[in-house]
């Protein structure tokens, strides 16, 4: 299903969608008028922790006293990312990612290059990267936030980390097709260079489309937070009702089972030196997550806008040094990456994960589970990406 044909004189083409009584929109959802109404689409998706048929219409209905408003549900994974690309091709002035950072993640993949600028409703469990832009973590404020957007339209560009692994490297039976790696990604050719002014001067940005390429906004990682991520992801109510704690749950029950004892060993190789671990966390900004609203450090020096990747590897997961790590994590005045166990990685352009023992290893991007690759190469894609917020 693709985006539905706007007519001049609508203001939306929810034709399924009734117009929700004005009495039972909450307080702070305020309708304003407009001379004119940039288009605005919102990909929804419906199956997202926090989202529900009651707070999509009177989010759209809100957006509706600024914007020229169309809202699609995704049906699969991946939709949101072919939904994007018909926007932009289409000329749409901003799109809305209402769902979580996975909706987030494919709504980048899809606008990549092109000058349609992306903005976040958070519906998902942490909405890490609308949080790093500065849209508000609670509903009725975020729209809001995009409501007063009419009058502030500043778009930025940001940069994405892109990780890329051989053909054929995601383990069959891991994770369904549609999940995983986007195969078939084309940009138009005329969006596969671009020349784009941030931070003062003109950077060239080449869009990378082939193999298996995926494009992260905030995080991804091999190891121990994967596994962890495979095994939220396959218990989407749990994660829905306890969000953070039920994380927090699987991640001592993932560290126990498969990581005290023999866990899968990597090779990362970085600005020369050759490191080996358990784990290896690569961040396009920070923070690396939210815990309900603090957030999680781990690794440091980097910023969206920054023009490079910061990291960590952790050497040993050990019952003595994992808990003194996660102290670390959320206490603001220590740092990961000084932990006798956690090398730090700042500056990074380019690095290189493989497995050591021939074991593959658990992926994750911006907290989504791909599968199991053997190697991974990393890069940073600067200002590849509009934003407004």
């Amino acid at each position: 299903m693709g985006i539905p044909a706007s007519t001049p004189t609508s203001t939306s083409t929810l034709t399924d969608t009734p117009s929700p009584d004005v009495s039972e929109t909450p307080a702070g959802f305020g309708s304003q008028s407009a001379a004119v109404k940039r288009r605005m689409l919102i990909i929804v998706n419906p199956y997202a922790s926090t989202v529900s048929d009651r707070l999509r219409h009177l989010v759209v209905y809100a957006l509706q006293g600024r914007f020229e408003v169309d809202a699609v549900d995704t049906e699969a994974r991946g939709h949101a990312t072919e939904l994007c690309r018909e926007a932009a091709h289409e000329g749409y002035d901003v799109v809305v990612a209402f769902g979580g950072d996975g909706t987030v993640n494919e709504a980048a993949n899809g606008l990549i290059g092109s000058p349609t600028p992306l903005t976040c409703l958070p519906g998902g469990s942490a909405n890490v990267f609308g949080k790093m832009l500065g849209i508000p973590g609670e509903l009725v404020d975020a729209t809001e936030h995009l409501l007063a957007l009419a009058d502030d339209w500043r778009p930025r560009r940001v940069d994405l980390g892109m990780v890329r692994t051989t053909t054929g490297d995601v383990e069959p039976g891991d994770v369904k097709s549609e999940e995983g790696w986007d195969r078939e990604q084309t940009v138009r050719a005329e969006d596969a260079e671009e020349t784009v002014m941030t931070r003062g001067k003109a950077i060239e940005t080449e869009i990378e489309t082939t193999g298996n390429t995926r494009y992260f906004t905030f995080a991804s990682g091999l190891g121990v937070d994967a596994s962890v991520v495979e095994r939220v992801d396959a218990n989407p109510r749990r994660k829905a009702r306890y969000g953070a704690y039920y994380f927090t749950w699987v991640a001592l029950r993932t560290f126990t089972r498969r990581y005290l004892l023999s866990p899968p060993r990597m090779e990362v190789v970085a600005d020369g030196q050759t490191l080996h671990g358990v784990t290896t966390i690569v961040q396009n900004g920070s923070p690396f997550t939210y815990f309900q609203s603090h957030p999680i450090e781990i690794a440091d020096g980097t910023a969206l806008d920054s023009g490079s990747l910061c990291g960590c590897v952790l050497h040993r997961a050990t019952p003595l040094s994992m808990p003194s790590i996660a102290v670390r994590a959320f206490w603001r005045r220590a740092r990961v990456g000084r932990h006798r166990q956690v090398t730090g990685l700042n500056d990074l352009h380019e690095l290189i994960v493989r497995s050591a023992d021939e074991r593959p290893l658990p992926l994750q991007v911006d907290g989504d589970y791909l599968g199991e690759v053997r190697e991974v190469r990393y890069s940073i894609q600067p200002a590849a990406l509009s934003v407004l917020a």
